[in-house]
């Protein structure tokens, strides 16, 4: 497991793996009807579009080629 804060390359890795396919992706649980509920990575850890959750950590295996 890696923990927030990311670095600029796992933020790239992160977000290729949430875009990829491989997994179901990590998504907002949707308590504010969030449109688009899968979570963005970004430096802090990952966000949802809504705002509305974050999450700080991510599986290792997501930032491996």
């Amino acid at each position: 497991m890696i923990k927030a804060p990311f670095t600029k390359d796992q933020i790239t890795a992160l977000n290729r793996y949430q875009q990829a396919g491989f997994m179901h992706p990590f998504t907002c649980p949707g308590e504010r009807n969030c449109n688009n509920r899968n979570l963005i990575a970004r430096r802090t850890g990952w966000v949802c579009a809504c705002g509305a959750f974050t999450q700080d950590w991510a599986h290792e295996f997501m930032i491996k080629d």
